[in-house]
């Protein structure tokens, strides 16, 4: 029994360095597409990361900028799995051997099958372009030279198609595509979605402490500082804090500091014209949003009934 639990143990070491120099083969065939393989991994093993019983009512999409896609035709699942969506992203970083996501996010199943097969009409597009670009003589002598070193003659050739492709590839792209103006990469507009999605982020920080310093500020007012800033992406930001700040708010608790800030921020008003009944009503109109709805008296309450019949 010892030699076998030895035998066992010298296996499993072997198993180890093996899976390693796997690895790190892979990182040096796939060289600057490596994620693109990892993201490939965690779909064909998504049942064995999260279990059968997730995998059968969550279908995975993809990881795109760091966020974990998935499709479920139920909402229950949905919003159970939102709430899991730590211990998901743990384990398919952990699985994948690297940081591929930081966020998850449920979308569209339409949506998505939209995508993909726009995705696959652009490469049966770009397949079709590059097998009509050729290399010069001096390009693939030079791909070729770079392989010698390779003993093994398969292993070579993989490597001598795989560099070809990608020198096609980059020059396809120098011809067709425009350079992103923050980080270089070849895309199809001035801005790349990487670079665009970051500098939304930067400018919603921004914004958030702008308006948390001063919840009374308008578009204009807010403009000045932040000079890239769009009257859209501020009414959204707007909304959004309203929405976070007021379930902070105990509306019991009448006239506070807390929502004489967020009138000043749904208003768009200054400190010094508000009022004591402009917070009252601001309170009433976000009573659903409220961690506490405020009391209301039995006339109140059928006036309220009444104005949302007649706005029906």
């Amino acid at each position: 029994m010892e030699k076998q639990k030895k035998i066992l143990k010298v296996s499993n070491k072997h198993t180890e360095k093996f899976g390693d120099f796997f690895q790190n083969s892979l990182g040096y065939i796939f060289k600057g597409h490596k994620d693109d393989y990892l993201k490939a991994y965690v779909r064909c093993h998504w049942k064995d990361i999260v279990g059968e019983q997730i995998a059968k009512n969550a279908a995975f999409v993809g990881i795109e900028q760091k966020e974990i896609l998935l499709y479920s035709k139920r909402p229950d699942w949905a919003n159970e799995l939102t709430l899991m969506q730590e211990e998901i992203i743990s384990k398919v970083n952990a699985y994948a051997g690297k940081n591929l996501a930081k966020t998850l996010r449920f979308i569209n199943y339409l949506k998505a099958d939209k995508t993909k097969q726009q995705k696959v009409k652009n490469n049966v597009a770009l397949q079709r372009s590059l097998s009509f670009d050729n290399l010069t003589k001096e390009e693939t002598e030079e791909i070729h030279k770079s392989v010698k070193s390779v003993k093994d003659g398969d292993l070579a050739n993989v490597l001598e198609k795989y560099k070809s492709a990608a020198l096609k590839l980059k020059k396809y792209k120098e011809k067709n595509f425009i350079k992103c103006k923050i980080c270089g990469a070849y895309n199809e507009g001035e801005v790349c979605e990487r670079c665009a999605v970051e500098k939304e982020k930067r400018l919603k920080s921004r914004t958030v402490k702008l308006l948390s310093d001063a919840p009374f500020l308008s578009y204009a007012e807010a403009a000045k500082e932040i000079e890239e800033l769009t009257p859209d992406l501020f009414n959204k930001i707007r909304v959004e804090m309203v929405q976070r700040m007021a379930k902070t708010v105990n509306g019991r608790d009448g006239v506070t500091f807390e929502s004489t800030c967020l009138t000043m921020l749904y208003k768009g008003m200054r400190p010094e014209y508000i009022t004591e009944d402009m917070v009252l009503n601001t309170l009433k109109k976000l009573r659903f949003d409220l961690a506490a709805p405020p009391r209301f008296e039995k006339k109140e309450m059928i006036k309220c009934r009444v104005k949302q019949k007649s706005n029906c």
